[in-house]
């Protein structure tokens, strides 16, 4: 999917340009990030204020949990280009693949809508530093739950999996932007937590954290 002309060269010039909110979704390897996005997906269906960022990868198509669902995949020649060229608004390495977010979310974000990033834990610090106002949300479940998770997925061995389910390094977010949202049970449950963040609601039976995310 090619990005348009127009959204390419939107330039964000300072967060006083920002009418909508960033909503920047994290999570370890075999929470569910990307599951609990897609539902949430399905849930919102066609709200035209609801803009979910497609992401650029260096890897082949997967399944839904594994990186599918909001995914395009990109060579790495491309993707050194598409940085380059300045067509990503934020771009990041992790697991030994490149993962980027086109540039017209800056234009989404001009126009007043709420957009959804899958973002990563690590490259958050470098997210704030360039829209501090954004919200994070993180998808969390017990360490026992991923590694099962992933052990199920039957595409790593054991060392790989203990890999990727370290946590990264903890880092301050702002008072009041840090969101923790638990996805051990039901999918749906989870989803819905995240459907009301991004509609607004300000009193969804959530984990909340302050500052720390670890």
């Amino acid at each position: 999917m090619a990005l348009t002309v127009a959204w390419i060269f939107t330039v964000l010039k300072s967060d006083a340009d920002i009418r909508g909110r960033l909503i920047y979704v994290v999570g370890p390897s075999g929470a569910g990030k990307n599951s609990v996005i897609a539902a949430a997906q399905k849930f919102v269906n066609k709200n035209n204020n609801l803009y979910f960022s497609l992401r650029y990868v260096t890897r082949p198509t997967l399944d839904a949990d594994g990186g599918n669902d909001g995914d395009l995949p990109i060579t790495a020649t491309a993707f050194a280009q598409y940085r380059l060229s300045g067509l990503f608004a934020l771009d990041w390495q992790a697991h030994g693949f490149s993962y980027g977010i086109g540039a017209e979310i800056n234009t989404a974000l001009h126009a007043g809508k709420t957009v959804v990033i899958n973002g990563s834990r690590a490259y958050t610090k470098t997210a704030l530093a360039k829209y501090p106002t954004m919200i994070v949300i993180q998808i969390q479940v017990p360490l026992d739950v991923a590694q099962a998770r992933l052990t199920a997925r039957a595409r790593e061995d054991t060392a790989a999996i203990d890999a990727r389910v370290q946590r990264a390094p903890p880092f301050t977010v702002p008072e009041g932007q840090l969101i923790t949202i638990d996805n051990s049970g039901p999918l749906e449950a989870a989803a819905q937590a995240l459907t009301e963040v991004l509609l607004g609601s300000n009193s969804v039976p959530l984990v909340r954290s302050d500052t720390a995310l670890v």
